[in-house]
């Protein structure tokens, strides 16, 4: 898929587990070293631009709030129907 499409511009991490997990983002990178992908090796607790300056894409950890979207989606819906 990624000759498809010609490489990658950026990586983004999102979620529990991508956002979360330095163990995941670090597992996940070393498959795509064919890519020149680099990213510091560190927790983070907000969105942050995790690539070293030298990678060659860009990689990004942004927590995102499913549950939340999925709450504000519910009452939108539930208001239209009363």
């Amino acid at each position: 898929m990624l000759a498809a499409l010609d490489g990658v511009d950026v990586l983004v991490f999102t979620g529990g587990i991508g956002f979360g997990s330095n163990y995941i983002r670090e597992k996940v990178v070393a498959g795509l070293g064919f890519l020149g992908i680099e990213i510091e090796n560190i927790e983070i607790n907000t969105d942050k631009k995790i690539s070293i300056d030298d990678s060659a894409v860009e990689v990004w950890a942004i927590e995102t709030k499913e549950e939340k979207q999925m709450l504000d989606n519910y009452f939108a819906r539930s208001q239209e129907l009363i």
